[in-house]
């Protein structure tokens, strides 16, 4: 449990420096999937009832020589209980902790929570933001001696930008999401490692897969050009050579061809409807509008490259094809389209 001492004014904008940030995520409670509840026992015969509480050990998800990034469980009990109470509450709330090992600007901070909310969209399906955020800044106290500083925890105000998702939020079973902290616990580590340092050279393909997941209003034919932009862009990150979208999404397929068969059955059918789509979508030639997918196969079709672009951006955070295929099936993915 912490608390904070209030609200701390900057002057100047190179003033904000951060020693530490503390993350309270929508849907992370459900992404964890554990708790350091350890027994809730009623002896029914005298009405007595046990509860035991133990706080799960803070976990460590990436570490380099400039900054950590940790999961922290926190627990809220009452400060006392009085003769006369008669409801108790208890809740223990799971927490993302970024620390630079020195103090460093809100940007750098911001970049972070950027890349790792994204790694939570990712492996829960749903929009993902920090409902709450707290700092650590070093301020300077009072009779002591020049150069020592106080820690002091204040609110980050800021502008909401997902409103909606507190009022909407709804509950999230395991299977609901691509994967859980418990799918991927023996090896997180790695693959936040791969997500967070290979960020800068797949930015791009971020910002098109994040604008499809992030909004859900967007039109069905600008989603299905989006996953193309970032299939596209992935590919020329990964390899080498140029090419038409037909040979891009070929090597694709053919690179996790163990997995794709889940989905993508007969890989010339499916590339001559894409690349038909693509073309009309993008030139609107009316001879082309017969061959292009339209209403509920337009959608299919646009799930389907979704799920190639998932399992690409899962094999760069370090999951070899058979692992994803065991995670896909587990998860059933939409009975693949």
């Amino acid at each position: 449990m912490y608390f904070t001492e209030g609200i701390h004014h900057f002057s100047q904008v190179s003033q904000i420096r951060f020693k530490k940030v503390i993350l309270l995520f929508n849907y992370l409670d459900s992404w964890v999937n554990d708790s350091g509840y350890k027994t809730y026992n009623t002896d029914f015969n005298k009405g007595s009832t046990l509860l035991e509480y133990e706080p799960p050990q803070e976990r460590v998800l990436y570490k380099n020589n400039s900054f950590k990034v940790t999961l922290r469980y926190d627990f809220y009990r009452p400060l006392f209980i009085s003769a006369g109470t008669s409801k108790v509450k208890f809740e223990e709330k799971k927490r993302i902790v970024i620390e630079f090992r020195n103090r460093t600007s809100y940007m750098r901070y911001h970049k972070l929570i950027y890349i790792i909310r994204n790694f939570l969209s990712l492996a829960i399906g749903q929009i993902i933001a920090p409902i709450q955020v707290n700092a650590t800044i070093l301020t300077v106290p009072i009779n002591k001696p020049i150069g020592q500083f106080d820690p002091k925890l204040v609110n980050f105000l800021y502008k909401f930008q997902y409103i909606d998702v507190l009022s909407n939020q709804k509950n999230l079973h395991p299977e609901d999401q691509l994967f859980t902290f418990r799918d991927v616990e023996k090896n997180i580590s790695l693959y936040i490692k791969n997500w967070i340092e290979k960020f800068e050279n797949l930015e791009a393909v971020h910002e098109l897969y994040f604008s499809i997941v992030n909004n859900p209003t967007l039109y069905l034919k600008s989603k299905f050009l989006n996953v193309i932009y970032a299939l596209e862009s992935y590919h020329r990150q990964v390899n080498s050579t140029s090419s038409t979208l037909r040979e891009r999404l070929r090597e694709l397929i053919y690179q996790h061809r163990s997995v794709k068969i889940l989905f993508i059955k007969n890989n010339n059918a499916f590339l001559n409807r894409v690349i038909n789509t693509r073309n009309y979508f993008t030139h609107y030639d009316s001879q082309k509008r017969k061959k292009a997918l339209k209403g509920i196969d337009l959608l299919r079709y646009t799930k389907k490259l979704m799920l190639l672009l998932e399992l690409c951006l899962l094999s760069e955070m370090g999951m070899n094809n058979e692992e994803i295929k065991d995670l896909f099936l587990k998860k059933g993915k939409d009975k693949f389209i």
